[in-house]
């Protein structure tokens, strides 16, 4: 699977109902995939509720995700 561009980015506390302000903020991207740092880590609870929902996740390791975080916010500034 290719990235194409970054259609979002949304940031949740860990909770039992945090999929479903998840699933209501993603409504308008009916084809979604989640990439979830750390999904067999600190992000499987959340990888778990994705799943059992019917999603499509994939595990980020947390050096790329550092990568693409550093990457945005350099984007970001580049805007500004």
């Amino acid at each position: 699977m290719r990235v194409r561009k970054r259609l979002g980015q949304l940031r949740v506390r860990a909770s039992r109902r945090q999929v479903e302000g998840l699933l209501e903020w993603a409504g308008h991207w009916p084809r979604r995939t989640w990439a979830i740092e750390g999904a067999r880590g600190l992000g499987q609870l959340l990888s778990q509720q994705l799943i059992a929902a019917g999603e499509r996740v994939l595990d980020v390791p947390p050096k790329l995700a550092a990568g693409a975080v550093a990457e945005y916010r350099s984007d970001q500034q580049e805007r500004r």
